[in-house]
Formats: C-alpha cells, sequence, structure tokens
C-alpha cells in the first residue's frame, strides 16, 4: 500500500500525506501541481507512483469527485484529475496501490 492524499491539510509535498508523496516525485523544489495531476512540467516520479492521473484509489469527505475514501478510480475521475483547472481537492485518498509509474511528461 502506498501513500494516501490526506482528506484534510492536503499539500503538495513534504508533509508525508501530500499528493508528491502519493505520486512519489522526485524533485523537491519548484513543483507544479499540473506536473504532479498529469506528470511533465519536469516532474519525475519513482517506481511506486506516477501523476495523479494514474492513480489507482481516490475518495474522501472532501473530494468533490469521489465522496466514498479507498474508492477505485474511474476513467473519468482521473480525467478529471489531469485536465486543467488543477484540484488539489480531486487528488484526495489518490493512492498508487501497484506502482508503476512511468517516470516522467508525457
Amino acid at each position: 500500500m502506498g501513500v494516501v492524499v490526506s482528506n484534510t491539510n492536503v499539500g503538495m509535498f513534504s508533509n508525508s500525506i501530500a499528493i508528491g508523496e502519493a505520486c512519489d516525485v522526485q524533485e523537491t523544489s519548484n513543483i507544479s501541481l499540473q506536473g504532479l495531476c498529469e506528470g511533465g512540467q519536469g516532474m519525475t516520479f519513482g517506481s511506486s507512483g506516477g501523476p495523479a492521473n494514474d492513480f489507482d484509489k481516490i475518495g474522501g469527505s472532501n473530494n468533490p469527485l469521489q465522496a466514498t475514501g479507498d474508492s477505485n478510480a474511474t476513467s473519468a475521475n482521473l480525467t478529471d484529475i489531469g485536465n486543467a483547472p488543477f484540484n488539489m481537492s480531486h487528488c484526495i485518498g489518490g493512492e498508487h496501490t501497484s506502482g508503476g509509474g512511468f517516470g516522467g511528461g508525457r
């Protein structure tokens, strides 16, 4: 089981429950929300992650796309995550359960 994006106090990086940790982003500065959500923008990912639009699971009471935590992400959910405007709230509950991020921009 990977890092899960928190339902509250969502951050982009470095609070152990942020989008960056759930995506296993390798950068520690100049992190782009767009890059975390769809890849590219100079973001690279470790083998246990990938961009948020590749999450296996999402959901939580503060996620407008899926209110039930630990839900399988649908293709519609992932499209919403990967398209502008990029919303941190769409990533709540996000988790890569299978790993294997593609490692860079699309």
